[in-house]
């Protein structure tokens, strides 16, 4: 079968941790149109896939697409991308609400759609980016720098989902954007807003989920969950937070080439 991009042992704790952060949004979000009489929430899928898991379960569109129908009703937009034809198809099926879908690398559709959605109105929301060992996000980082940059956009919130067995896969063979160090490229992303929090696991370390927003009045924290402010929480203490990532063994880089990892 056909396996969902992003799909892994971990899908289900990455899909609770989306509605977590969605949560921690909402004010903001309703803050931003209170403040801004004619604002536009917009939600941006970057990396969508085909909507569900192999079993059937929501994937981030629909997670993305039930929270804001339920919490704005017609209030919002969403735009879902994705570069694989097959996953595309079984995307655009799915009974999504204000949905705009765009088969190809996201970079290559959110700038036009961002600014033609809402006609010159001031936008919030979110941007989801569930990346494959950080690739996906690199090659999207002009437009992540659009949304940082004064004006219509600078509101949108940035959320990365990184996977560390990827980026370390990649770096096992070779892959040439994966050459320099993961936490720079962390660093890359976490500097896009003005305020980041990062989530990650307590002892054996999978991955990481990234928050970026542009104001420090909205917290992500939760007492349920582990979750710190970026620069002064956790970057003194990264690598010791990183250092629980997957190994991979002399033997296991014979396993890996550049197609299977899907560079």
């Amino acid at each position: 079968m056909r396996q969902t991009h992003g799909q892994s042992n971990y899908t289900s704790t990455k899909q609770a941790h989306l509605q977590m952060i969605l949560h921690a949004g909402t004010n903001g979000f309703r803050s931003v149109q209170r403040l801004n009489p004619g604002s536009l929430i917009v939600v941006i899928d970057c990396t969508a896939g085909s909507g569900q898991t192999d079993k059937g379960e929501a994937g981030s569109p629909v997670i993305l697409n039930n929270h804001f129908h339920a919490s704005y009703g017609l209030e919002f937009r969403q735009l879902c991308c994705e570069r694989d034809r097959v996953n595309f198809d079984r995307l655009k099926s799915l009974p999504l609400v204000n949905t705009d879908f765009a088969n190809g690398d996201y970079q290559d559709h959110v700038g036009q759609w961002l600014t033609e959605v809402g006609r010159g109105r001031l936008l919030t929301g979110l941007c989801y980016c569930d990346v494959n060992g950080m690739k996906d996000a690199l090659d999207g980082l002009a437009v992540f720098n659009q949304m940082r940059a004064k004006g219509r956009f600078e509101r949108i919130d940035l959320l990365f989902n990184i996977s560390l067995n990827a980026y370390k896969r990649h770096q096992a063979v070779g892959s040439q954007w994966a050459m320099q160090p993961l936490l720079d490229r962390v660093d890359q992303l976490a500097g896009l807003k003005e305020c980041s929090f990062i989530r990650g696991e307590i002892g054996f370390k999978e991955w990481i989920m990234l928050y970026g927003l542009n104001t420090k009045q909205v917290s992500a924290r939760r007492r349920t969950a582990h979750i710190w402010e970026y620069w002064q929480e956790w970057r003194p203490k990264a690598e010791s937070h990183l250092n629980g990532g997957l190994k991979v063994s002399p033997e296991q880089r014979g396993l890996f080439d550049e197609t299977a990892i899907g560079i």
